[in-house]
Formats: structure tokens, C-alpha cells, sequence
């Protein structure tokens, strides 16, 4: 099956319609919409959270504000007011969308974790229902592992206020590495491991507690897996799942604190067949639950650890996650993303899932690609590209000398974004990019005092099971 086939298929979708996208910060949203040109959309309305790190599209060509004026102290507040003021959208965008779309008529795309589902009462494909995100509390989910009859580490759930309850557990589930603590969704969305500690000491428990308790109701405390954090895709039809290939999620711990920093993905990395084989197969019995129990309907992400005693899982996200977009980097003219729209909307479409399936594998095993990415206190006013030589030292390119890599800096809606990027001819199919990511954030701390702090990667010398 060709991806002329996906881009015909999807076409009379978005024809001659005119889209409004709000998908997160204005430079991520250009290429994006671009697609959607070519794809025989009349013209886009883009409506960002902030402008973002890198190119910024044409506005005589491409219309875009950003909704959210003020810059937010963390990456969570960040998102959840984007959230806020897509709900209830400041009188300078009503202004905008009425000019845009003055007949009412105008399809809106909103972000894989937006819970919105009209904007100013335009109908927004694929949305996301209330039973789907109630699925990414990591204090209920271990119960829908048991349901789904998915192999799991041994839980508790505690109350947050409760720290010798905590720590109790933490010591009875403690594999060797210590334990894990991670936070309820009464305040909402939280992702990137922002609710998430590590704990390896009493000193760690009082620091994590201090947080937990002003902030959740509960907490799931189970032991820290060592090994490789990963992630494997998996999108539900109406009665076939298909699977797509692991990926790695580059987590890194903090040498100073209990907080793990969240800085990407990659393709690059390659776990055993035996270990992939069961992953995919874990993530098809985790959609064929979540039809049968949510009728749920698109991609979704299985996030865990693969450790030496093999793939545990540790959260579910019931939408696409952050390596999504991975998977068809090879060929950015694949629609993946707008199918799994489609298919999240219910429309009724030949998608053909395992002709789908066998293209995604194919493109994703071949295009290897990945990212270290994470946003910083330290504000830029613009945005930075600058070449970076892995070897023989890991240093910023001088004039003249050709980079292995290139380490990006701009704007966020928080402060500063960095982005690190290898080269393809300086990877190696296999490799872990984790330990890159370290040195290219302590490159980053260096150069341009951009405060990440110490980090390092998960532990060597795991092997899988």
C-alpha cells in the first residue's frame, strides 16, 4: 500500500475546507498545515499556544496569533493555559476566527492532549472523550492492566498526605533501585514526568511528599525498573489493532534531586526481537481492552521499561505520545496523523490497518531519526542553530568545521526551548541517545547557562530479558 493511497483516502476530508489548527506553539503547527495545503485544504487559521522555536509561516499566506500571551513558569502550566484559553478564547482570537470563518463552517484540529471539543462552535475532528483520558490517571491504570491481563510490577496506591504509609511502601517494593512515586490527575493533564519521583532515600520521600501533597490525592508507588524507558504505538479500528515499533523515550535522573527530566525520543535504538515481538503483542491486547471497554477509537501510546526481566508497562496514554511523529519521519507526505483523526472521529474509511501497519514498520525500521528536546528557565528571544562535533570532544562547532549534530535554542511559552539533534550519518542503528542527551544538556548548561543541571542516563549494563 503506498502513501499516495493514505493521501487520497483523506483528501475529501479536509477539501476546499478551511481548517483551524491548534496544535501547540505557531512553528511546530508550519509544516503541519502545509500538509494540509496540499492535501486541497482552502487555508489554515493557526492558533498557537506561543510562537515557538523555529520557522514562523508567512501570515499573508498562512494567518496565525497566539492566544496566550503571558509565559508560564512551567511546562504544565504552560499547557493547561493554552487549555484554559481554548475553552474560552480571548476576544482577539474570537475576533480572528469570525474574519477567518465567517460562515461557521471551518474544521478545528486541536493537540493529541487536548480534552476541547468545539472551538467558538466549530466541531473539532477526532476528539477525545472523557472515559479515554480518564485513563492517564497513573493511579488507576494498573487496574486495567489486570483487566486486560497485562504483566505489570507489583503497586499501591496511598494517600498522598499520608508519607509513613509512603514510605512504608516504598520499602516493601523496592527492587534494589528504589521506588516510584507517581501522581494522581486531580489537578488534570500531567506528563513528562513531572509527577513523577524517584525515590532512593528518606530525604528524597520528605522532598517528594512536600510536592505530592499540595498537589494530588494519591499516589502509586511501585518499585524503580532500571533499564531502557520506552514506548510502543499502538491504533484501534473498529475491529482490528495494529502495532507499530518501540521506540525509546530518553528519561533522564537528576543526580540532586528525586525529579526525572523527560528530553525526547528516538528511533535509533533497536531492543531484541523477542523483547519487541512482546511489546507489540502487549500493546494489541491493550487496544482490543480499551475497544471492548471505552470503545475507544486512534493511536495510543504504552509507556514503560524494558528491564532484565523483561517490558513492564507504567502508564498508559490514551492518544498519540511524544514519538508518534517518529514513526513517519521517513516521509513527512504520510498522513499519519490526520488518519488517526479520522479514525478517532469514527469516520468510515477503507484505512486498511494492516496494509497501514506494514508501512509504518517499514518506514520507521528504515528512517531512523530522534531528538533531545526539553524546555529551559533561560528566555530566547530567538531562535539559535548551532553545530555541534560529537567527536573526539563533545563541543559547539567552531567557524569552518562541519557539526555532527546541531543543538537548537529559542523561544517557548515557558522561558527557552533546546533541541538536540544528531546528524544521520553520526548514528548508528542500535544506539541509545540518552547518553547524548546528556552530554548535549550539559553542553547546553556551558554554553549558554540554560540551568538543566546535572542528569545522567538510565543505568548501563541492563540487559534485557
Amino acid at each position: 500500500m503506498s502513501i499516495d493511497y493514505y493521501r487520497d483516502l483523506i483528501r475529501p476530508v479536509f477539501q476546499d475546507r478551511k481548517i483551524i489548527v491548534a496544535m501547540g506553539v505557531v512553528a511546530t503547527m508550519t509544516k503541519f498545515c502545509e500538509n494540509l495545503i496540499d492535501l486541497g485544504a482552502e487555508q489554515c487559521l493557526l492558533i498557537g499556544a506561543g510562537e515557538g522555536t523555529g520557522e514562523l509561516p508567512d501570515p499573508n499566506k498562512m494567518p496565525w496569533l497566539v492566544a496566550v500571551e503571558e509565559q508560564a513558569p512551567d511546562f504544565l502550566t504552560g499547557i493547561r493555559n493554552y487549555e484554559a484559553a481554548l475553552n474560552d478564547l480571548p476576544q482577539q482570537v474570537i475576533s480572528a476566527v469570525e474574519e477567518f470563518d465567517p460562515d461557521s463552517e471551518a474544521l478545528v484540529l486541536c493537540s493529541h492532549i487536548s480534552d476541547v471539543a468545539t472551538l467558538h462552535g466549530r466541531p473539532r475532528l477526532g476528539p477525545r472523550k472523557p472515559a479515554w483520558a480518564a485513563l492517564e490517571d497513573k493511579v488507576v491504570i494498573d487496574a486495567f492492566w489486570d483487566r486486560a491481563g497485562v504483566d505489570r510490577a507489583p503497586c499501591k496506591i496511598v494517600a498522598a498526605d499520608d508519607l509513613d504509609r509512603c514510605l512504608k511502601a516504598s520499602h516493601e517494593l523496592d527492587w534494589g533501585a528504589g521506588a516510584v512515586w507517581s501522581g494522581d490527575a486531580r489537578e488534570g493533564f500531567n506528563g513528562g514526568a513531572r509527577y513523577i519521583r524517584h525515590i532512593r532515600s528518606d530525604a528524597d520521600a520528605e522532598k517528594a511528599h512536600q510536592f505530592f501533597v499540595n498537589h494530588c490525592d494519591q499516589v502509586r508507588v511501585m518499585p524503580f525498573l532500571e533499564g531502557v524507558p520506552c514506548s510502543v504505538h499502538a491504533m484501534v479500528f473498529d475491529e482490528q489493532t495494529i502495532a507499530f515499533r518501540p521506540v525509546e523515550m530518553i528519561t533522564l535522573r537528576r543526580t540532586d534531586e528525586p525529579t526525572l527530566l523527560y528530553s525526547g525520543t528516538s528511533t535509533w535504538w533497536d531492543p531484541p526481537t523477542k523483547d519487541r515481538d512482546m511489546m507489540r503483542r502487549t500493546a494489541l491486547r491493550v487496544g482490543s481492552r480499551l475497544r471492548r471497554e471505552v470503545d475507544y477509537r486512534g493511536a495510543f501510546a504504552l509507556d514503560g521499561v524494558l528491564t532484565e526481566r523483561g517490558f513492564f508497562p507504567t502508564e498508559l496514554n490514551p492518544r498519540s505520545g511524544g514519538a508518534f511523529a517518529d514513526l513517519y519521519a521517513g516521509d513527512r507526505r504520510l498522513p499519519l496523523k490526520l488518519i488517526n483523526l479520522c479514525v478517532r472521529h469514527g469516520l468510515e474509511l477503507d484505512y486498511r490497518p494492516h496494509e497501514l501497519q506494514s508501512l509504518v514498520l517499514d518506514l520507521a525500521d528504515e528512517h531512523r531519526t530522534g531528538s533531545g528536546r526539553t524546555t529551559v528557565d533561560r528566555v530566547f528571544d530567538k531562535t539559535e542553530v548551532h553545530e555541534v562535533m560529537m567527536e573526539p570532544d563533545f563541543r559547539l562547532a567552531e567557524d569552518g568545521e562541519t557539526g555532527h549534530a546541531k543543538l537548537t535554542a529559542g523561544p517557548s511559552e515557558v522561558g527557552g526551548f533546546i533541541r538536540f539533534r544528531p546528524d544521520g550519518d553520526a548514528m548508528t542503528k542500535g544506539t541509545l541517545m540518552a547518553p547524548l542527551v546528556t552530554r548535549a544538556w550539559g553542553l547546553a548548561d556551558e554554553s549558554f547557562d540554560t540551568g538543566i543541571g546535572s542528569v545522567v542516563p538510565a543505568a548501563p549494563g541492563v540487559e534485557p530479558s
